[in-house]
């Protein structure tokens, strides 16, 4: 990049950017300085043809989460920071004059204007940028507001006006709205990879979601490298890769590749492969395959490759394979390399159909998300008398800043904050305690920046227990939970304003023992229609044979919390409540709405199940909120919903002086189970 090169953007124009996040946002605050989980696609067989969906061409490069500003951040769909891989990139990322969070992929084009991944490859091995391109796609955050929540097709018009006049080595990813079917034959004819179908109206989750389909025009796979051949003739490095997968949950041989590799790249292959040679075999050869076993090299299952096929041979192996590249953001693992059969595009008809199902009846299955390995270790939570022993037994952390200003309407200090949880821990813990946890912290008090964290540092002290799961995407991560009042407060220490639960408990963190549907009404509802339309679900919950209790929420609406014995896994859980909200919304269309798009909620309110899907929470009982007054969610009786006048009744003030109801207390310890 020219160093001289000034912003095109005048101060107007930054400013109009941000009020326009600020006005999408309404008022979520998004983790700056933090890495968040890309959305990831589900492959399709065909591309949709409706005006629902938009449409972008398959670019083969790298996925990278990058973060402009003065604090420039670049992170592969793992989290790995690949700062010192492009630093022209990170160069490129301080010229957009404001801070925001771009999703995109980092290309090298060719001649014709494709993307080469080999070309990448040796572009940034040689430190070569004048070829590299960053094609952005998504537009997470702009000045610290969070626009995940905001439909995409809004979030890609912000986004294409932050990138008018910045640098041309940013390319805005342009779509076509409808005519799938034409796009993809477009992209087969000019030889591209495929195409993206998103739904304009999705929303920005973590995961795979079936809102973004992936179609490809040559079918690839990814498979274990396990083993090579020696070259023969002229060639160099390595002959052939071994190829293996996953197969009932042993590692088989799949055949062999040989051809789409280049000598330069045979030979730094065979660089990468000496080092985890092995010598027993990984696999076990067929008696068929005509290879004589003393000219495979083996090595240890560690390296991916990306493969094009054209289908399978009777024997189970690929046919005229040709390799594509090493995929460097995969590991070896089962839940890494899962293949879910692409999905048809029948999907909204089966919506429709298991919408019109009661939820006793039972669900459609849509493979949409695919939840990871149980835990790597499992420790009991530890009982509800430890979780109470009292403050003097136990480490208390110092608290640091404490006439810090934390509530500036209320006038609440971070001393208040702490002295309020300390005297809330004893009911709080009985709730969170045990759980993973997802927190928001505020470091200037509710006016600051807000961050969304939910994985352990070294900073929480030894009272926060780490705790290592596998992750949707098949990668481990070390997530956090506390069980005890020592660590409680040291969270709040660290400035920590909201605690957020998982559904489930460490000892069993494959089955949730609680499913949630949180009310979310469009502004201008009245709280009569939404205490109704929490006591609508109460209904419907027991003809399902199901019992709830109430929880204020602290914010704009109601919780209504469904115990469970924790039998189920999550996507029975996550397929249910689906179901429940979608039967809701067919029902009563005029009242409801089973989506998260703000177009659709307008005059409704959103019966949130989002909240059941494995690795999201919902916040706890007896949890501050980040809002004017200090509100706190508080779980109450059916009995009081009917007299409470707010879902903010409760805050700092008196709160902590409320205990589980009884009638709570019972559905808790006689817990439901689903009916799947």
């Amino acid at each position: 990049m020219d160093a001289a090169r000034k912003p095109v953007k005048t101060v107007r124009d930054v400013r109009t950017l941000k009020r326009t996040a600020a006005r999408l946002a309404q008022g979520a605050k998004f983790p700056t300085g933090e890495f968040v989980e890309p959305m990831l696609t589900v492959a399709s067989s065909t591309a949709p043809t409706s005006d629902d969906w938009l449409h972008e061409w398959k670019w083969d490069g790298y996925r990278l989460i990058g973060q402009s500003g003065r604090e420039p951040m670049l992170w592969s769909r793992n989290g790995i920071p690949w700062n010192a891989r492009a630093p022209e990139l990170v160069r490129m990322l301080t010229s957009l004059g404001v801070t925001a969070v771009l999703d995109g992929e980092l290309i090298v084009v060719d001649a014709s204007g494709y993307s080469d991944f080999n070309a990448l490859q040796r572009a940034l091995a040689e430190n070569d940028a004048s070829r590299m391109r960053y094609i952005v796609f998504d537009l997470l955050s702009l000045d610290g507001h969070d626009l995940r929540g905001v439909p995409l097709i809004e979030r890609k018009a912000l986004l294409e006006k932050l990138l008018d006049g910045a640098d041309p080595r940013f390319f805005y990813s342009t779509h076509i709205i409808g005519n799938g079917r034409e796009i993809f034959e477009a992209a087969r004819g000019r030889g591209m990879e495929g195409v993206i179908s998103k739904r304009v109206d999705s929303l920005y989750v973590q995961g795979r979601s079936a809102q973004w389909l992936k179609i490809k025009t040559a079918e690839t796979r990814d498979f274990v490298v396990v083993g090579y051949t020696p070259p023969k003739g002229g060639r160099q490095g390595v002959g052939a890769l071994m190829l293996g997968h996953y197969q009932d949950g042993s590692l088989v041989y799949a055949g062999r590749v040989g051809s789409g590799m280049t000598n330069t790249f045979l030979l730094e292959l065979q660089k990468q492969l000496r080092v985890i040679e092995v010598d027993e075999p990984v696999v076990v050869i067929p008696g068929h395959v005509a290879l004589p076993k003393t000219r495979i090299q083996w090595v240890r299952p560690q390296l991916v490759a990306e493969v094009f096929f054209r289908g399978w041979g009777k024997e189970g192996l690929v046919r005229q394979a040709s390799f594509h590249r090493l995929r460097e953001d995969k590991p070896a693992t089962i839940a890494a390399l899962e293949q879910p059969e692409p999905i048809g595009m029948n999907a909204k008809k089966s919506r429709a159909a298991a919408a019109r199902k009661t939820p006793a009846a039972g669900v459609a299955k849509v493979p949409v998300k695919t939840p990871g390995m149980s835990a790597t270790k499992r420790t009991g939570t530890g009982s509800a008398d430890k979780r109470r022993r009292s403050a003097a037994a136990l480490a208390i952390p110092e608290l640091s800043s404490p006439e810090r200003i934390v509530y500036p309407d209320a006038g609440y200090t971070k001393r208040d904050v702490f002295d309020y949880y300390r005297a809330a821990a004893p009911q709080l813990l009985d709730e969170v305690g045990g759980r993973l946890l997802s927190i928001v912290r505020c470091p200037q008090g509710i006016q600051g920046q807000h961050f969304f964290q939910k994985h352990v540092k070294s900073s929480f002290g030894p009272a926060v227990k780490p705790f290592r799961i596998r992750e949707n995407d098949g990668d481990e991560a070390t997530y956090f939970y506390i069980d005890d009042i020592a660590g409680l407060m040291s969270l709040i220490q660290m400035n920590t304003i909201e605690i957020h639960p998982w559904g489930s408990r460490i000892d069993a963190l494959e089955q949730p023992d609680r499913m949630v549907f949180d009310l979310d009404p469009d502004v201008g509802i009245p709280w009569s229609d939404i205490r109704a339309a929490a006591r609508d679900v109460r209904d419907r919950l027991r003809d399902a044979g199901l019992e709830s209790f109430p929880k204020l929420s602290g914010g704009k609406g109601v919780h209504v919390v469904v115990p469970l014995k924790p039998k189920a896994d999550w996507g029975q859980v996550r397929a249910f409540s689906e179901a429940f909200a979608d039967a809701m919304e067919q029902q009563a269309p005029e009242r409801y709405v089973a989506t998260m798009s703000k177009a659709k909620r307008k005059g409704r309110i959103f019966i949130d199940w989002l909240r059941n899907g494995r690795g999201a929470t919902s916040v706890g009982s007896w949890s501050l909120r980040a809002r004017e007054n200090a509100p706190a969610a508080v779980p109450i009786t059916w009995a009081e919903l009917a007299r409470v006048r707010s879902p903010a009744r409760y805050t700092l003030a008196d709160a902590a002086q409320r205990d589980m109801p009884d009638e709570a207390r019972r559905l808790i310890a006689k817990a439901q189970p689903l009916p799947v």
